[in-house]
């Protein structure tokens, strides 16, 4: 479960990148896939890299090169440079959830924050916490189908999961 919740993160986020991807000057962005032993590989976004998941395997390939790692090989992937960069695409509201194909997107929180969602009768479904850069992924697929209760800490946010 762990390890597809990764996958699915990475790809909301890589799907919410390639927008980008046709502004960038190569240098200014690019993601990195690093290994647990240390290995990493660069791709910049203007060779318009795709994320996908074969197997047990993430795999990454754009114009010039790819690389498939084992997911439980995977140290982190990183998207660098992306401060940079003016684009045509509106940023959802800090600390506003914005949605995207079965997730929600949590910005502007603290790094470390814990994003908790809860039932209507205070159940505890599940909890994501917040990346160095502030942001949080919710798998909304995971979820129960109904309303479903967001906490930040600070904002509480009502969902309806259709």
């Amino acid at each position: 479960m762990e390890k597809n919740r990764f996958v699915k993160a990475l790809l909301v986020l890589s799907i919410l990148l390639l927008p980008l991807s046709a502004q960038a000057r190569e240098g200014d962005l690019f993601l990195t896939v690093i290994t647990k032993g240390g290995v990493s590989t660069t791709f910049f976004l203007s060779e318009n890299p795709v994320v996908s998941y074969a197997g047990d395997a993430l795999v990454v390939k754009s114009s010039k090169k790819e690389v498939s790692v084992p997911a439980a090989q995977v140290a982190s992937v990183d998207l660098t440079g992306l401060h940079a960069v003016p684009t045509a695409v509106s940023s959802p509201q800090t600390g506003r959830p914005a949605f995207d194909s079965g997730h929600a997107l949590m910005t502007g929180l603290d790094a470390g924050a814990t994003v908790q969602m809860l039932s209507t009768g205070g159940q505890l479904l599940d909890t994501v916490t917040a990346n160095a850069n502030g942001e949080a992924v919710i798998n909304l697929n995971s979820l129960p189908r109904g309303i479903v209760i967001v906490s930040t800490g600070k904002q509480t946010f009502k969902v309806t999961n259709k």
